[in-house]
């Protein structure tokens, strides 16, 4: 049986993001992508009530449903429902912070879009 190796550690369990360790994410985004249809435009919004974090996504302009949000390893994941032709569709979004930039993946399972998150400025 081997042990692990020295100094190696095991990625964060996920925690339900709230708005102090999900702090790096309340506001409004625009997430742009490209999938294997070609590219996709979608809006994800942050917001603190309380001691909750209130999530909102949005898919060519049109609201998804939102699951559970979390937090881990300093990446948030989304848990949605999308809703498509075909009827209700699984799939995680993750935004995880890269090289100076904030980085997604929408993974629905069927297919993927990544791409960059930007921050909305507030009015």
């Amino acid at each position: 049986m081997l042990a692990p190796a020295v100094g190696a550690q095991t990625p964060a369990a996920p925690v339900k993001a709230t708005p102090q360790n999900a702090a790096a994410f309340v506001g409004d985004w625009a997430l742009n992508g490209e999938g294997p249809s070609g590219p996709i435009a979608m809006t994800l919004s942050l917001k603190p009530e309380g001691q909750t974090l209130t999530v909102a996504f949005g898919l060519r302009d049109v609201a998804q449903t939102v699951g559970d949000a979390t937090v881990a390893g300093g990446a948030l994941s989304v848990n949605l429902s999308l809703d498509t032709q075909a009827g209700q569709l699984p799939a995680v979004l993750t935004l995880t912070p890269s090289e100076g930039k904030t980085v997604f993946l929408l993974d629905a399972g069927m297919g993927q879009v990544s791409g960059v998150a930007v921050k909305t400025p507030k009015p």
